[in-house]
């Protein structure tokens, strides 16, 4: 009331512009629309009056106005019906006016004689409007005016509604908008509108989704319709706005609002109608729509929310309408007209006028669209004549109220395939539009069809010209010349076909062209071929020359001539094979260099990691002395040492292929003393004590005494011996190059000195027991002795390490569950107690998500981070602990964790092997070691449902390190394949439903998470990618980090999915970075391969649940979707039956074709003959049989075979 109050009070004291706007700015209530009657009167229902406007239409009220002291009638009332039509007849038939709706009479006990209601006119010349020209043609069908010509109307008379007509059970309207006669001809959409099984139209308006009218037909409550039926024909309504168009290309929304009027009846009554809408989060178009006033000296202003604040409006001047200048145009002279704020979804509009104003002139407040008003003059007076009590305003809509960016990954993306993503047009959110050359609802996809299609321009439009020949492609089309044209360039440089002048037929330049090709191609094929013959036969030549220099046939009679002892020890490589597993020799696969040589790291085809020894040079005079030590070492099995597998002698230089000792430091690696050189280990007949002869290797480990005597015995390789000794102590080369001095030299001289702990490493005398130290050094100068008699055994000196292994005392090692649990953004909402074991950023942890329910695991993440902390491997996920559960080592070395009731809940395996420590190292792996650093057990050898970087699976390996396991789901490394496998509680054995490696060249022996320099990236990126190894190496599931970092993870998810997890490590928000997933929205099948994607029942596409397959059809889908109970094999199968689906793959059956051929009976027989056979699908193309005992996703087949797949589904006939 304030609102209007405010008008009122300024309009009665002289309207200006400047004192409107100024006196009611502050304006902060409106009001509803209401009839406004003087306090000495009042309104009553007159039955007589009710009686006589009743033949008009349908009336709704019928009052007149009393005066409240008599009750005698003013002489005037009020009449309203329920449609515009009506109302204009009643004004016709009566002396009375027209307002808005009511009907004003002056003499009610007077009325005329009601005229008879006018039928419509069939024919577009009697309406008042003549032909124009014809647009169309609609053929007959049950439901079409038949033979129905589509045409375009021009204005004649006073514009009206025009014509309705049907063409395939659509509406084709001509209507009047303000001055400007319009076509509406919708066109029956030959793809789907909305979703499945929903209502596409209410009444002649349709609905496409995200709008919908039923539950499940819309995408939330925002979008929904109603389709009000007490209309004829039914009409949409949105927030109590009639809707006449939605556009999904535009995201905008046509709907009738209520027009604000202000008219003045004599000096006790006034009719002020006000004008409300609320949109909720959809607004007006801030672009399309104007706020129009019309009146003199009147305005028209809006508020923007539910408080009343003004957000704008316009003023009228003029006394009369002489005034006004001209129709058309809304000038500020009798109409004016301005843009309304962007975002409004609360709207409510008024319009004030004097108290003084003539009734004679109406005032009106319209939020219109721009495009469907032009002024008129004639409106001041009678605008509702011209209108149906609403205009048309154009409404923006969205989708959410994220941007495309935000939301595009997520599960609640709703565009469809081939489409683009909008911004909103004056509100937050998206919305979705098919890419261009694709036509259809961007939001609908579905197994039968919709969302954006391509358009076959080539049908449609036909867009070649002059016999070209259009050619259809997806999201376009081009044209090809027709026969007898060329495509060249004109005076425009474009492309256009021109007929061929004077040249070949192109038939017979094809042909000419084609056979000449051939010809060169073999021509060119036969020469290669004969080249490649020369080159062979020259290379055999070649190798049969070097393998005979070689000593190749003295080696092959020795190992015909011993027994069959070398012959199962030793073989002959072929160059090629040696070339294939070093890559050619490549200089990255190089693992050593010394005196007699270069070695290289190799992988034979079983698996097996080599070295491969080329030397610098041979002695074409030794050749047999060569091929003698080739025997030996072949014969030769003990644990120092390295053992000779194989040689090559086909090469220019012979090539020995040895047992590879594992990658690593001298720290890691050389406590184990092992002979791998027999440039100082030369061999000797059994009644020798030495050797004569020239001895080559690395200089600095020869023995000294060698260079006097020239005599090499066993007590030359303790010398050497001794020199790794020293490398180890004091990480100092072999020779001292500063000084020019010899290390053993040097070592000694400190030794006698009592200056040991001068030259030892600093992190041997940080990390080392004193002892342990002191023990190497002796027998490092007992092995540098300068006369070998003094110097130990090998055996000996390999005894003197064997120190016995010590287990970690109880009173120092052992750790209880107790204390402070630890909550923070942690995986599975899990509570943590962390243990002093840690090698940041990996902690070991008892963490539980049950209450007293714990579980002894490896996490990673940094403590300051807000990030989530992943466990990476849990050693007893199957036997939880309690409170107070202790991990200990027992007497014997075995890794322990005690339950409370002293139940072992988990174990090592470790007993009696020496285990003297436990470490975490940098990497994640948490190892056993004995003393001389050697893993007894590492729990890398033990994953979970997690590969950490250098961890893998392996065949034949013990404790599982053949496969990754999450609840239902397992990733398992088989002979030649690595396949994901699901375990439902109906199967015997798990199903595969995807392979994600398959060998092709011979069986995979290992598959190894690991991370490399980006072969094709910055030099600071790094590469996460699985490597598998068979008869050569290979990649899968290759992807870049953001960071450079380290610490990632390959995980199997609890959904079946696979997924690379990167850390940063100096991220203290957001430190996790996905940086792969296996199964995406972004490929077709993608997660519909998961095989509870959808539950234990849905149709998937796109990777999307798009139907649940009952019998009785195709159902919308959700997650009450499931199979029909079947009664148990007791009771048998007397009342089952099957229902159809057509298209649809199992996900058992994209790896598994099934059983047959068969005939579909046999099938059929087959699946009811099994109590537990849930369904069987067939394959009419290749009549193959599958039967499965469980359901979950079903795949809605894409390739061209789809139409042969079928399948029936169990259930009980009720």
């Amino acid at each position: 009331m304030a609102f209007v109050s405010n008008f009122r009070r300024v309009i009665s004291n002289g309207l200006t512009r400047t004192s409107l706007l100024s006196q009611v700015r502050d304006s902060s209530t409106l009001t509803t629309p209401r009839l406004f009657v003087s306090g000495l009167s009042r309104m009553t229902t007159d039955e007589k009056l009710k009686e006589a406007f009743s033949p008009f239409g349908q009336l709704l009220e019928a009052n007149v106005i009393t005066d409240r002291a008599s009750g005698r009638s003013k002489g005037f009332g009020f009449v309203r019906y329920a449609t515009i039509e009506d109302a204009e007849r009643a004004q016709q038939g009566m002396n009375a006016k027209y307002l808005d709706g009511w009907v004003i009479f002056v003499d009610p006990a007077k009325p005329r004689e009601p005229r008879p209601r006018p039928q419509p006119e069939p024919e577009a010349s009697q309406t008042g409007f003549r032909v124009n020209k014809t647009v169309g043609w609609c053929e007959n069908n049950k439901e079409d005016t038949a033979g129905v010509p589509i045409r375009e109307f021009t204005e004649r008379e006073k514009p009206r509604l025009l014509l309705v007509e049907y063409c395939h059970g659509i509406a084709v309207r001509y209507w009047h908008k303000g001055a400007i006669v319009s076509v509406e001809i919708p066109v029956a959409a030959s793809r789907p509108v909305t979703k499945p099984r929903c209502k596409d139209r209410c009444g002649n308006v349709s609905i496409p989704y995200p709008f919908g009218i039923s539950d499940g037909c819309f995408l939330d409550d925002w979008f929904k319709i109603t389709c009000n039926d007490s209309f004829i024909p039914p009409k949409p309504v949105y927030a109590s706005l009639i809707v006449s168009t939605i556009s999904i290309p535009d995201g905008e929304m046509t709907t009738e609002v209520d027009i604000a009027t202000n008219y003045i009846v004599n000096q006790n009554v006034s009719v002020d109608h006000e004008s409300n809408a609320y949109l909720g989060k959809f607004t007006f178009s801030n672009t399309k729509n104007k706020l129009i006033d019309i009146g003199c000296n009147t305005a028209a202003l809006y508020s923007v929310d539910t408080n009343g604040s003004v957000g704008g409006g316009c003023i009228t001047i003029c006394n009369t309408e002489k005034d006004i200048i001209s129709n058309g145009f809304c000038n500020g002279i009798g109409c004016c007209e301005t843009r309304i704020r962007a975002g409004i979804s609360n709207y409510s509009a008024s319009v004030g006028i004097p108290k003084n104003t003539s009734s004679e002139i109406c005032s009106y407040g319209i939020l219109v669209e721009e495009n469907s008003f032009s002024f008129s003059t004639s409106y001041l007076k009678d605008f509702k004549r011209h209108g149906t009590g609403t205009v048309p305003a154009v409404v923006d809509w969205t989708i959410g109220s994220e941007t495309c960016d935000a939301v595009r990954n997520s599960r609640s993306y709703a565009c469809g395939p081939n489409t683009l993503c909008i911004p909103g047009n004056s509100v937050p959110g998206y919305r979705c539009n098919c890419k261009f050359g694709y036509a259809g609802n961007p939001y609908v996809t579905s197994i039968t069809g919709g969302g954006c299609q391509d358009i076959d321009e080539c049908n449609e439009s036909s867009p070649c010209k002059n016999g070209d020949i259009c050619r259809n492609t997806l999201g376009g089309y081009s044209c090809d010349c027709a026969p007898g044209k060329n495509l060249e360039l004109n005076a425009q440089r474009l492309q256009v076909c021109t007929p061929d002048k004077g040249r070949l037929p192109v038939v017979v330049v094809v042909t000419l062209g084609t056979g000449v090709s051939l010809a060169i191609i073999l021509l060119l094929g036969m020469g290669f071929w004969f080249y490649n013959r020369f080159e062979k036969r020259k290379q055999m030549k070649l190798k049969q020359k070097h393998f005979a220099r070689n000593g190749g046939l003295l080696f092959k009679l020795k190992l015909t001539s011993n027994d069959g002892r070398v012959e199962k020890a030793a073989k002959i490589f072929v160059a090629e094979e040696l070339e294939k597993i070093t890559d050619n020799f490549n200089p990255s696969r190089i693992i050593g260099k010394g005196g007699f040589g270069t070695v290289f790291k190799g992988m034979l085809p079983d698996g097996e990691i080599v070295a491969i020894k080329k030397s610098t040079l041979v002695d074409t005079k030794q050749v047999d002395q060569f091929i003698n030590e080739v025997v030996i070492l072949s014969q030769i099995n003990h644990r120092h040492i390295v053992k000779l597998l194989s040689c090559c002698l086909e090469t220019q230089v012979p090539l020995l292929v040895y047992e590879s000792v594992s990658s690593g430091t001298l720290s890691d690696h050389l406590h184990v003393e092992e002979v791998s050189d027999f440039g100082i280990s030369r061999s000797a007949p059994i009644d020798t004590t030495h050797l004569t002869t020239l001895v080559q290797g690395t200089f600095g480990y020869l023995d000294p005494e060698y260079f006097h005597s020239s005599q090499f015995t066993d007590k030359s390789d303790v010398y050497s011996f001794g020199i790794v000794l020293l490398e180890l102590l004091t990480a100092v080369s072999k020779i001292r190059h500063e000084a020019e001095k010899s290390l053993a030299l040097y070592f000694i001289k400190s030794l006698k000195e009592n200056r040991l702990s001068e030259i030892l490493d600093a992190r041997v005398l940080n990390e080392g027991d004193t002892d342990d130290v002191l023990v190497v050094a002796q027998l490092a100068k007992r092995c540098l002795k300068y006369v070998g008699k003094k110097r130990p055994t090998m055996k000996e000196a390999s005894h003197s390490l064997e120190v016995k292994a010590e287990v970690p005392a109880a009173k120092t090692f052992k750790y209880v569950n107790e204390g402070m649990n630890y909550f923070g953004l942690v995986e599975n909402n899990a509570n943590y107690r962390p243990l002093k074991i840690t090698n940041y950023p990996f902690r070991l942890c008892f963490f539980n998500t049950t209450p007293d329910s714990y579980i002894l695991g490896l996490g990673i993440g940094n403590a300051n981070s807000t990030s989530l902390m992943r466990w990476v491997w849990t050693a007893n996920h199957a036997r939880p602990v309690r409170n107070k559960a202790k991990l200990i080592f027992s007497q014997n070395g075995n890794l322990e964790l005690v339950d409370t009731d002293g139940r072992v809940a988990w174990q090592t395996r470790t007993a009696n092997k020496g285990v003297v420590d436990i470490k975490l190292l940098p990497n994640g792996n948490l190892v056993l070691v004995d003393r001389k650093g050697v893993f007894v057990w590492q729990s890398f050898d033990y994953p979970t449902n997690t590969l950490l970087v250098g961890q893998g699976l392996r065949l034949g390996s013990s404790g599982g390190a053949s496969r990754l396991t999450n609840g239902a789901y397992s990733m398992v490394l088989d002979t030649e394949e690595v396949n994901l496998l699901f375990q439902s509680p109906l199967s015997s054995k798990p199903l595969r439903y995807y392979n994600l490696i398959r060998s092709g060249d011979g069986q995979l022996h290992n598959v190894t998470f690991n991370i490399a320099p980006a072969a094709d990236g910055p030099d600071y990126s790094n590469e996460l990618r699985l490597e598998y190894v068979n008869n050569y190496h290979g990649l899968s599931g290759t992807t870049q980090t953001k960071y450079n970092s380290t610490l990632s993870i390959y995980r199997l998810s609890s959904d079946g999915n696979l997924h690379i997890y990167t850390y940063y490590e100096k991220g203290r928000k957001d430190a996790w970075e996905e940086t792969y997933t296996e199964f995406t929205s972004s490929w077709y099948a993608g997660e519909c391969l998961l095989p509870e994607k959808c539950g234990t029942l849905g149709i998937c596409e796109n990777s999307q649940c798009v139907a649940c397959p009952m019998p009785k059809g195709l159902m919308g889908w959700s997650k009450d979707c499931k199979p029909m109970n079947l009664p148990s094999c007791e009771v048998g199968a007397a009342n089952v039956s099957y229902y159809r689906v057509d298209g649809v793959d199992h996900f058992f059956d994209t790896n598994n074709e099934g059983k047959g051929p068969m005939k579909i009976d046999e099938c059929r027989k087959k699946c009811s003959n099994d109590c537990k056979c849930m369904a069987f699908f067939y394959r009419k193309d290749t009549s193959m049989c599958l039967l499965t005992v469980q359901l979950n996703t079903l795949i809605k087949a894409q390739d061209s075979s789809s139409a042969e797949r079928v399948t029936y589904i169990k259930y009980v006939e009720q």
